[in-house]
C-alpha cells in the first residue's frame, strides 16, 4: 500500500514538473519574440509571419498569451500574431497599425473585449470567439452594447457556450451593426480553445461546459496514448477549425 502511494506521489511530481517545464519554455519563446515600442506606453511582439493580426485574450486582453499555444502554433504559420499590453481599445489599434507601419491589422479576439475595438477605422477584418462585453446603462436599464463596426466581422461562437445550464448571458453578447456574419461550432465549450491544462482547470469549475470525455464500449476499451484521447483530439480538432476559419476569413479580404 505504500509503495502504490509512494509511486502514485513520484507520477504527480513528475506531471507537475513537466507541466511548469512546458510552460517555462513557451514563456522563453514569448520573451525572446521581437518587439515594437507603441506611443500610448508597452510594447507589442510579434509571433509567426504574414500579415500582422492583432491577438486579444480573455479578460479584456489581460489573460497571458501563452494559454494559447495551440492556438499560436496554428495561426502564426499564415500570420503575424501581434501581442499587445492590455487593455485594447480603438485608439490601442491605431497606435498598432502606427507602430507596425501598417495600413491596417486583422483582429482575433477570444472572450472579453472593449467593443471600440471594432470601430477603429484600421481593422482590416476581425474574428470574434464568444465576444463578451460589458453592458451599457440606459434610461431603459442595461442593454447589451451596440457598436457600428468599421469593417466585416466574423463570430465563432461555441455552441455549449450558449446552450448550457448557465450560457453567456445575451447582455453580455455585442450587438454587431454592420457587415457581421455568425457561425456555430456545435459540442464545444468557452475553455476548450485554451491548450489542455487551462481548459481542464476551467472544466473543474463546473462553471464553464467543455468537450465532453466519450465513454467507450467495455469490449472495445483499449489503453489509449495520452495524445489520442477523445476530449483532447476534440480540442485540437477545434482549435485547428477555429484558427483555419480564422485565417481564411481574415486573408480574402
Amino acid at each position: 500500500m505504500k509503495e502504490s502511494i509512494l509511486i502514485r506521489n513520484v507520477f504527480k511530481k513528475k506531471k507537475s514538473v513537466c507541466g511548469i517545464m512546458n510552460t517555462l519554455i513557451v514563456a522563453a519563446v514569448t520573451f525572446f519574440a521581437p518587439t515594437i515600442p507603441l506611443k500610448s506606453g508597452g510594447k507589442v511582439s510579434l509571433h509567426g509571419s504574414g500579415p500582422p493580426v492583432v491577438f486579444s485574450s480573455g479578460l479584456f486582453n489581460s489573460m497571458p498569451s501563452w494559454l494559447y499555444t495551440e492556438m499560436f502554433e496554428n495561426m502564426k504559420r499564415n500570420v503575424t500574431l501581434v501581442v499587445a499590453p492590455p487593455f485594447l481599445n480603438d485608439k490601442r489599434i491605431d497606435d498598432i497599425a502606427d507602430a507596425l507601419g501598417a495600413e491596417s491589422v486583422g483582429f482575433f479576439s477570444h472572450s472579453s473585449i472593449d467593443p471600440s475595438v471594432l470601430t477603429s477605422t484600421r481593422l482590416s477584418r476581425a474574428v470574434l470567439c464568444d465576444p463578451i462585453t460589458l453592458p451599457e446603462l440606459s434610461v431603459a436599464g442595461m442593454t447589451s452594447s451596440v457598436v457600428q463596426s468599421s469593417c466585416p466581422i466574423l463570430i465563432l461562437r461555441a455552441g455549449k457556450a450558449y446552450d448550457a445550464e448557465i450560457p453567456i448571458p445575451g447582455i453580455n453578447s455585442p450587438v454587431i451593426e454592420g457587415d457581421c456574419t455568425y457561425d456555430t461550432i456545435d459540442d464545444v465549450g468557452h475553455p476548450d480553445i485554451l491548450d489542455d491544462k487551462w481548459a481542464n482547470m476551467a472544466e473543474q469549475t463546473q462553471f464553464w461546459p467543455t468537450v465532453s470525455n466519450t465513454k467507450t464500449p467495455f469490449h472495445e476499451w483499449k489503453l489509449q496514448p495520452k495524445s489520442k484521447l477523445p476530449q483532447k483530439l476534440a480540442r485540437s480538432k477545434y482549435r485547428k477549425q477555429v484558427a483555419d476559419r480564422a485565417i481564411d476569413f481574415i486573408l480574402n479580404t
